[in-house]
């Protein structure tokens, strides 16, 4: 039953000042959010991310950081981004958070500095929040590795606001301060976020909302895949804060009952978790994963992650005994959207490194 004394809320973003916090005094006497790609031109006439995207692949060759990436948060700021949705900054300088309401959408600034064009005008409510005063998951949260995105832990934009409002956070009204399924993506929006990293590619595939995902993938990459894709989260307790988790469950699977994939017709099995917040795709070796129980964790660390968010992609090596069998060397292979492809070559080629024995 919904809880009726709460107050409905606007979507909350985390929009950052600096890899090293070098705006942040900059944006908050002046009533912003935003700037950073200083080489991008006014965005307010582009009307879709394609064509952020084209722009970014154009102006930004080399970048460490992925065209999908830079192109998704700035589309986030141009288009998402609302009047009267709230803003955190945390700020790197003092330890503390900034939160303010958005008062004027996206806007080009014509300012010498480059850095500084980019923007939406806030009303910085409160600048002083201590880190501590949010719980947690809270922090996680705010700990994501991108410049731009929404807030996705439980009842976030909610705590925000009453942390800018009292300055305390209430927690989550999920006891186990989990991600409810309100806040993870659906099956349709995973596969969607994989088949869009893969564009081009894949010239068949099954009902987005059905899993697995079944696809056919042509090109420099010809594969008929099975896909078994999960949110990649960082929820608070259970796991160490340095990892993300995926759970194991397959169409059919039962509390109390074992789990396997599907590894009929020929097809190649991929495992591959999402972590959202920072739009980095994870591979674990499906088959090192076999009569599993319902909701197995499967992990990754954080360190991945970001080294697929710095180079496109990360690798983390790990031991394992699938089924209670012989140990085993899994690598764990991380990636952003542009370099997805690639990832999946690297993750097949390594679990036949281990089915033949190669990697142990």
């Amino acid at each position: 039953m919904a809880d009726t004394n709460r107050t409905e809320v606007p979507t909350a973003w985390l929009i950052r000042a600096g890899g090293n916090g070098e705006r942040e005094d900059f944006v908050l006497e002046h009533g912003l959010a935003g700037s950073g790609f200083r080489r991008l031109p006014d965005l307010s006439g582009v009307s879709s991310r394609g064509e952020v995207k084209d722009t970014v692949r154009r102006l930004l060759p080399g970048n460490k950081m992925s065209v999908a990436n830079h192109s998704g948060q700035l589309w986030a700021l141009r288009a998402h981004v609302r009047m009267g949705h709230l803003v955190v900054l945390p700020r790197k300088k003092t330890r503390q958070i900034a939160i303010g309401v958005v008062t004027r959408e996206y806007w080009y600034r014509n300012d010498p500095d480059p850095s500084r064009r980019h923007v939406v005008s806030v009303d910085w409510r409160r600048t002083d929040v201590p880190w501590e005063a949010a719980h947690e998951d809270l922090r996680n949260s705010l700990s994501s590795l991108r410049t731009i995105c929404a807030i996705k832990c439980d009842d976030g934009a909610q705590r925000l606001h009453e942390l800018m409002t009292t300055g305390r956070d209430p927690g989550t009204s999920n006891r186990s301060g989990a991600m409810t399924p309100n806040d993870r993506m659906t099956p349709s929006e995973l596969h969607a976020e994989f088949l869009a990293a893969l564009s081009g590619l894949v010239v068949e595939h099954s009902d987005l909302g059905v899993k697995p995902l079944e696809l056919k993938i042509e090109g420099s990459l010809p594969l008929r895949a099975r896909v078994y894709m999960y949110n990649a989260t960082r929820p608070p307790g259970g796991r160490p804060a340095g990892e993300y988790k995926i759970q194991l469950i397959v169409p059919n699977h039962e509390r109390g009952q074992r789990g396997n994939f599907d590894l009929s017709d020929g097809r190649t099995v991929l495992l591959v978790g999402y972590a959202a917040e920072d739009a980095v795709f994870v591979l674990w070796d499906a088959g090192a994963y076999r009569d599993f129980a319902y909701s197995r964790n499967v992990q990754v660390k954080s360190e991945t992650i970001l080294a697929a968010f710095a180079r496109g992609i990360g690798r983390q090596e790990r031991r394992l005994r699938p089924g209670g069998g012989m140990m085993v060397r899994e690598t764990v292979v991380a990636a952003t959207a542009d370099h997805l492809a690639e990832a999946i070559a690297l993750r097949v080629d390594l679990s036949r490194k281990r089915l033949l024995g190669e990697l142990n």
